[in-house]
């Protein structure tokens, strides 16, 4: 007798089956998202922090080689000597504005890359008048912009992650206000969120 072959059928996923793996598959596949996205907020600060340096050591090595002994008020009415801020001095004056204004002695000499994240526009130079930051010497302010020498970078998106991990890096981030105290701040304006880099508490290197 020809030998009878049995078969067998295959058993199907049942729908309580299916409905564990997709819950497992979306678990997993927010863990591995919110992971990507940590790690791009890092890069990013990371990148801003060191944009923030590498304009303070340029404006540090253009004033030294002009001869400039102090911070420039960016509203006075006869700034020093400033490559670019001379003869038509800016408000608060971009980055991307004292390169391209300030020949072959500006800022655009000292600068070796253009700032990474954003194109310079989004940097801004600002030193409001006489202002002194931190004037009782606690290391915080009332104000968050308007006092002191500081860069500042303008349209800041993820502000509040990419602000935590800067001030953490920069200030430990155990200030009492970290967005008014320390080295690193941030506020909010009509156009948007603005991280601040202190570079002096008043105009004096």
């Amino acid at each position: 007798m020809p030998q009878q072959k049995k078969v067998l059928r295959a058993r199907g996923f049942t729908l309580i089956e299916l409905l564990v793996a997709l819950v497992i598959v979306g678990l997993l596949a927010a863990v591995i998202f919110a992971n990507v996205g940590n790690a791009r907020e890092r890069a990013v600060a990371a990148q801003m922090l060191a944009d923030f340096e590498k304009i303070h050591n340029a404006l540090i090595l253009m004033a030294q080689a002009n001869h400039i002994d102090r911070w420039w008020s960016d509203n006075d009415a006869d700034p020093p000597t400033i490559p670019g801020n001379t003869t038509n001095p800016q408000t608060n004056p971009s980055i991307q504005w004292l390169i391209d204004n300030g020949g072959t002695t500006g800022l655009g000499r000292y600068l070796s890359k253009e700032p990474s994240i954003g194109i310079g526009n989004l940097y801004q130079y600002d030193r409001d008048g006489n202002d002194e930051f931190d004037p009782d010497d606690d290391g915080c302010d009332t104000d968050p912009a308007d006092n002191g020498v500081i860069i500042q970078r303008t349209q800041m998106e993820n502000y509040q992650n990419i602000f935590d991990i800067i001030d953490r890096a920069v200030d430990g981030g155990n200030e009492p206000t970290p967005e008014l105290c320390g080295k690193i701040r941030f506020f909010n304006t009509t156009g948007g969120y603005v991280l601040v880099y202190m570079i002096s508490k008043d105009g004096r290197f």
